[in-house]
């Protein structure tokens, strides 16, 4: 079963953290990126990652949100060179820093994961997608 990650906040090798559209639901999740990849998963395309999945709020959906939103502005920025990386949201806007503070209290509040799966995190037409390939609860 594929999932679309509709925004992540962190990212390394894989979206880490953010939200998955599972159907017409919305749930928080985190991820990582698995080393012991099973010869079986060999020829599927992406990379092995471990994914959990959380009931997310409207609270924590909006936050990260309005942090993507702060991000894709000076991404725009950045990509058009008025702006340059000591700029970064991260070190110099405090909305920015207050949303990450958030984000981070409200992801380590998420309680009992509803999904935990293993599968491969791809790209499909500009966006990431998380096939499930072995559920391990749900």
């Amino acid at each position: 079963m594929p999932f679309e990650v509709v925004l992540y906040d962190r990212y390394s090798d894989v979206p880490l953290r953010g939200l998955l559209r599972s159907g017409p639901s919305i749930l928080a999740f985190d991820a990582c990126a698995l080393d012991d990849e099973p010869s079986e998963i060999g020829d599927h395309p992406g990379i092995y990652s471990r994914v959990r999945g959380f009931e997310c709020d409207d609270t924590l959906r909006l936050v990260l949100e309005q942090k993507d939103a702060v991000f894709r502005e000076w991404r725009a920025a950045f990509d058009q060179g008025t702006a340059d990386a000591s700029t970064h949201p991260l070190y110099v806007n405090p909305r920015y820093q207050q949303l990450c503070r958030r984000a981070d209290e409200l992801f380590s509040g998420l309680g009992v994961p509803i999904l935990e799966a293993t599968g491969a995190m791809r790209v499909v037409s500009g966006s990431f997608v998380f096939e499930c390939l072995d559920e391990i609860s749900s």
